[in-house]
């Protein structure tokens, strides 16, 4: 039964979820509207887990170190969760459009990411090191993400409130205060997650393989690379958010926000032109080097 589970059947889920709370923004919180979001967040997310369950149980890799498209479906899922959470503990606030909509970009960017099991964690050592490195920073760039989504959620509020115009009236959002704390929380959390899963991958490229059938880690892998700049530029927002004990939320929100596009560039942008075979990257692929002459082996 779940076998039959496609990426399609959640990510339709999410989309009609996103749709109909959309849609009751509209028209003014219509009851009827929340159930059937909730109704689609819940289907998507069951459907979502067979499909991680699944591809787990099909190579004994838990999905956060299976492949880089198992790693942003989990990603998503987070995601999800986050926006069933939010949708039931603040029914009357449109989470589902600001949370879903990160959610089905990333479902859509898994669909250019590398699929192949990573042969790289077959030992007992690589995995439990490759399952602190991408568990830290699964849950450190998911932190960015929710800091630039309430960032986000911060400026409108803001433009709202200063242009005193009703044009925004019907979009309902929480408070200034509440989405500045949100906003300082997600990123004092999201430096230290991100320093762990930097420091793990250094003792991964250390005890990784460097056989002739294993592709080695190199201290220049563009995703290597990428999740350099993303910790520094996290490191430079947490500090300016420290140091500069007048900055406005809205200073802090715009920072979070570019930052938070940063990171879509630099993390999602090395894993789909690893699968198009634009770069040469060990978070590509199953980590396998081409067999000579580039011919098939026995």
């Amino acid at each position: 039964m779940l076998s039959q589970v496609h990426l399609s059947c959640f990510a339709l889920s999410y989309l009609v979820a996103f749709g109909c709370d959309a849609l009751r923004i509209v028209r003014q919180n219509v009851t009827a509207l929340r159930w059937v979001v909730l109704a689609f967040t819940v289907g998507g997310l069951v459907a979502h887990s067979a499909w991680l369950l699944v591809r787990s149980q099909a190579d004994g890799l838990p999905p956060i170190v299976r492949s880089g498209q198992d790693w942003l479906l989990v990603l998503a899922w987070l995601g999800a969760v986050l926006s069933l959470v939010l949708q039931l503990t603040h029914p009357r606030l449109p989470n589902g459009v600001f949370l879903l909509t990160p959610v089905l970009g990333l479902i859509g960017a898994s669909l250019f990411a590398s699929e192949g099991p990573s042969s790289a964690m077959a030992s007992e050592v690589m995995r439990r090191w490759g399952m602190l490195h991408a568990s830290t920073l699964l849950i450190g760039i998911g932190c960015v993400f929710a800091a630039t989504v309430s960032a986000l959620m911060y400026l409108l509020h803001f433009r709202r409130i200063r242009s005193h115009t009703p044009s925004m009236a019907w979009l309902k959002l929480p408070s200034l205060e509440q989405l500045s704390a949100i906003n300082r929380w997600m990123i004092t959390a999201a430096v230290p997650l991100l320093t762990v899963g930097m420091i793990s991958g250094f003792v991964l490229i250390r005890q990784s393989p460097g056989s002739q059938e294993m592709r080695p880690v190199t201290w220049t892998d563009p995703t290597i690379v990428a999740t350099l700049l993303v910790w520094t530029v996290m490191v430079l927002v947490l500090g300016r958010m420290l140091l500069a004990r007048r900055q406005s939320g809205r200073a802090l929100a715009q920072l979070t926000f570019l930052s938070g596009c940063f990171l879509v560039i630099t993390v999602l942008s090395p894993m789909l032109l690893a699968e198009g075979g634009a770069i040469d990257t060990f978070h590509g692929g199953s980590n396998q080097r081409p067999a000579a002459g580039g011919g098939d082996t026995e």
